[in-house]
């Protein structure tokens, strides 16, 4: 039982070695139940709590039109972002924030941004209702393959490391 609280205290402060991506899933998957201890509202692109890079964005229903969020690659936990900027270099310019969506997989689009040259996949809740966005991002690796051959990084790796 004391072994849970001590790792809860060392976890959020050891850096996780990089050096090769077995480990990383093994360094995502211990620290993901205390990523996110101190639940606050999110203003940037950054987890509120943690500090962590989103892994996915969402569109939710909201009036008649959609509200976007930002879904944390650590902890799972969403929080509000406004829908044209960049959630990696903040840029607003909506011409340098292309969009773009495979016909097969309309609800699922990648958000980019010229400016840095990444982007963040984003799954649109308000044309699929059933979709789950942490699981559609993972299964929609054709989209993650077209961004990378058109000079686009992700904003952050999903848990698998794609």
């Amino acid at each position: 039982m004391e072994f849970f609280p001590r790792l809860a205290a060392l976890v959020p402060h050891i850096e996780h070695p990089l050096s090769d991506e077995a480990q990383r899933f093994f360094w995502r998957v211990v620290r993901q139940p205390y990523g996110c201890r101190n639940i606050g509202t999110g203003v940037g692109s950054r987890c509120p709590s943690c500090g962590s890079k989103p892994v996915v964005g969402v569109m939710r229903g909201e009036g008649d039109g959609a509200k976007r969020g930002l879904i944390c690659s650590i902890s799972g936990s969403e929080w509000p972002y406004r829908r044209l900027i960049c959630a990696n270099c903040g840029e607003e310019d909506k011409n340098k924030l292309p969009v773009y969506t495979a016909a097969q997989i309309d609800y699922v689009r990648v958000e980019a941004c010229d400016t840095c040259r990444t982007y963040l996949k984003s799954v649109d809740l308000t044309k699929d209702g059933f979709a789950v966005p942490e699981v559609d991002e993972i299964a929609t690796v054709a989209l993650n393959i077209w961004a990378d051959e058109n000079g686009y990084t992700k904003i952050e790796t999903n848990v698998l490391g794609m």
